[in-house]
């Protein structure tokens, strides 16, 4: 199995470093432009099944594909984005990219944030069983955030926190993992991180 982890395409907050969270942000021109050059990367892929988050800018960007490779993208309120609580809608500064693990939970406390083991455990839950689900020739796609993706990519690692951190997951990247049940171990394996070359002049600059 081929299992192809996206990210959505581009938002105005996105541009504007602003915490989307949970918040349910519509894509700008450029993210739909994002979307349509993911869809034509991922045609021909043998995809049979398209999950997503069910809010705005990543179950649009699912549609388009969708639409692209004939399937209907089924939404999927696990794979919501971690929310900040107080602080979606706010800006994402140097500072708190910066800040030690251990200081930004203590602030995420503070604001009423989701819990992060709580959120890795919805997102690997789901993604989990979702998988095991479905046999071993079937090729899969998500649509989600990219927080959502590098828990899924920790996970595999059995990485810390700190893994977490530093995968960069740009807007309409292509992750790449591969999955087979009767693998006695490592029954994922990581093939691509981060791919956005498809996207060519429509790549994200901040």
């Amino acid at each position: 199995m081929q299992i192809y982890l996206v990210r959505h395409g581009e938002t105005d907050y996105n541009r504007k470093r602003l915490i989307m969270g949970q918040m349910d942000i519509l894509m700008n021109e450029l993210g739909i432009n994002q979307a349509k050059k993911l869809a034509d990367a991922l045609e021909n892929k043998g995809i049979t099944a398209i999950y997503s988050s069910d809010l705005s800018r990543a179950f649009k960007t699912a549609e388009i594909i969708g639409q692209k490779l004939g399937l209907n993208p089924l939404p999927t309120k696990e794979f919501r984005e971690h929310t900040l609580g107080e602080m979606d809608g706010t800006e994402w500064t140097n500072d708190l990219e910066e800040m030690a693990f251990e200081d930004f939970e203590k602030i995420m406390h503070k604001v009423g944030a989701e819990d992060m083991l709580d959120f890795y455990n919805r997102v690997w839950d789901k993604f989990l069983k979702i998988v095991e689900k479905h046999p071993d020739d079937e090729n899969l796609l998500f649509v989600i955030h990219g927080g959502c993706t590098r828990v899924i990519i920790m996970k595999i690692l059995d990485a810390t926190n700190e893994i977490f951190g530093a995968l960069t997951q740009e807007n309409c990247c292509i992750n790449i993992v591969s999955y087979v049940e009767t693998r006695k171990r490592q029954k994922f394996k990581i093939e691509k991180i981060n791919e956005t070359c498809h996207l060519d002049e429509y790549k994200t600059h901040i």
